[in-house]
């Protein structure tokens, strides 16, 4: 038996399924003229030289990506599994899939995107709930739980213009373009979420979010929704966080008990949870 998803998590996986339509559709372009490729290759350097130094390290990452052979290429851009790492959706020309773990998001683009968003969303808060909530209350969380250059969120008070956000510095923006990270405006009701999450948000505000705030979700809470939507990609978030002993198993079940879920959910969950933490000495 399974639980309906909420509007917003049907969101989300619509913009997974276009995104990777549209990789299917370049892939498909490219093999059909390979010329293609070399001018990608050679936007790419171009972009290389215009940063110098200071370039993008999603740069490097396509740099890696596009020396190899075209079979390669292909079957990258259009895995089905996990979604893009960081990349350009102007450079293939319009491919944002990068299937390497290499990048990692940093605390200071998380705090770069809140402080978008903000002035985006004229909102003085920001919710973050994907997997780069992580950043609030660990800075600096092993690269592993970090692979995903998007954050999700949505303006706290007004969450109806979660898509002016992503129009503006989503996936495949200039924003994007520029920086190699980005944000997905996503709905309030996109994560499952236990009672009482709202309380336990953790801040963050400093002088690089310049008066707008975040407000990550508490680890638990967060690792909750991973253990919930179950795709590969979050059950191996969770399997990190156990790893790393930033979960404790007792803390998770509590928070399962005040969740709202179908029986069978709330079972698969809990079974989720006791293979994370099977080791001995978790």
């Amino acid at each position: 038996m399974f639980a309906a998803p909420s509007r917003g998590l049907l969101k989300h996986r619509i913009i997974e399924a276009r995104s990777l339509a549209m990789h299917c559709l370049i892939a498909r372009k490219i093999a059909a003229d390979p010329g293609l490729l070399a001018t990608a290759r050679r936007r790419l350097a171009a972009w290389a030289a215009r940063y110098g130094d200071g370039a993008p390290r999603a740069l490097d990452e396509w740099r890696a990506i596009l020396d190899r052979p075209w079979p390669v290429i292909a079957a990258l851009i259009t895995d089905a599994g996990e979604p893009p790492a960081c990349g350009n959706p102007r450079l293939l020309p319009a491919c944002s899939r990068s299937p390497s773990a290499g990048a990692c998001m940093k605390r200071s683009e998380l705090e770069h995107l809140i402080r978008a968003a903000g002035r985006i969303a004229r909102d003085r808060e920001i919710v973050v709930i994907g997997s780069q909530a992580i950043l609030g209350q660990f800075p600096d969380a092993p690269p592993a739980l970090l692979r995903s250059m998007e954050g999700d969120l949505y303006p706290r008070s007004k969450p109806e213009l979660a898509d002016k956000v992503d129009g503006a510095i989503g996936e495949g923006s200039r924003f994007h373009e520029q920086y190699g990270y980005y944000a997905q405006g996503v709905a309030p009701d996109t994560a499952t979420l236990p009672r009482g999450w709202q309380r336990r948000l953790v801040r963050i505000a400093n002088a690089n979010t310049d008066g707008y705030t975040g407000l990550c979700l508490e680890v638990h809470d967060l690792a909750l929704s991973k253990y919930a939507a179950a795709r590969e990609k979050d059950l191996e978030f969770t399997r990190e966080l156990a790893r790393h002993r930033m979960t404790e198993k007792k803390t998770l079940l509590k928070r399962l008990a005040a969740t709202r879920l179908e029986a069978a959910l709330a079972r698969a969950v809990r079974g989720r949870i006791e293979r994370d933490f099977m080791s001995p000495g978790r």
